[in-house]
C-alpha cells in the first residue's frame, strides 16, 4: 500500500473517532492544523521510528510540507 494512503486512513480512523468524542482543544487561538491532522502525524511518526518531538518535526517538515 502506498504511504498516501496509509495516512490517508491513519487520517480518516482518527478523525471519524474524534466526531464520538469531545473536543479535544477547546481554548486559545484557533489551530493551524485539526487534532486528526496533529495525531495523524504523531502517530505515523511513531509508526516510522521518529520518536522524538525534532525528529517527528524534521521529518514532517522535510516531507509532507
Amino acid at each position: 500500500m502506498p504511504i498516501e494512503e496509509f495516512i490517508i486512513q491513519i487520517y480518516c480512523c482518527i478523525d471519524d473517532y474524534l466526531k464520538t468524542t469531545p473536543k479535544i482543544r477547546t481554548r486559545g487561538p484557533a489551530p493551524l492544523l485539526n487534532d486528526a491532522e496533529v495525531l495523524t502525524i504523531e502517530i505515523l511518526a511513531e509508526i516510522m521510528g521518529h520518536g522524538s518531538d525534532k525528529g517527528i518535526f524534521d521529518y514532517t517538515h522535510s516531507h509532507w510540507r
